[in-house]
């Protein structure tokens, strides 16, 4: 990891919003909030075990009591989204940096078109938080299996989206 603050959290919250997607929410250990950050950064998680990997964050900037990320399950990659999906519990304190900046949008744009593929959709989810009011957007989401993703594309909360290709 290059020079991020490091930032005491806990999982604040967990959600499978499908059977290989595991939602969590981090919050600062003393109540404090957390840094502003613009949509499309990602964050540096260590895992207690001494994995770390990097996610995006999907919530609003807005809401700086708690970092929102998604991640897919891998069985037979790293051990890195196992650890994450089996071995971290509610109130399981963590570590994670202060957020890196990452993609970005031209925010002065009317009209913003986004691709993605399967969890790929994470830093769009978070990108879909930068729309200028009055602009539109259409999200062009490739999946293996659309019931098990439209999911995950459903919990964005996406409001601000006009046309969706799924």
């Amino acid at each position: 990891m290059r020079n991020h603050s490091v930032i005491p959290v806990y999982v604040q919250d967990s959600a499978l919003p499908t059977p290989d997607v595991r939602e969590l929410a981090f919050a600062t250990v003393d109540g404090e909030a957390l840094p502003d950050f613009i949509p499309g950064a990602h964050v540096h998680v260590h895992h207690p075990s001494g994995i770390q990997r990097q996610y995006s964050l999907i919530g609003s900037p807005s809401d700086r009591s708690r970092y929102r990320i998604a991640i897919r399950r891998q069985d037979d990659g790293r051990g890195g989204s196992l650890a994450f999906h089996d071995a971290l519990t509610i109130g399981e304190k963590l570590a994670i940096s202060s957020p890196v900046e990452g993609m970005t949008i031209d925010t002065t744009a009317r009209h913003h078109a986004f691709i993605a593929g399967g969890i790929g959709v994470t830093p769009v989810i978070g990108l879909l938080h930068a729309l200028p009011d009055g602009a539109d957007a259409e999200v062009h989401y490739c999946v293996r299996s659309v019931p098990r993703h439209r999911t995950v594309h459903r919990r964005a909360q996406i409001t601000r989206c006009t046309r969706e290709a799924v």
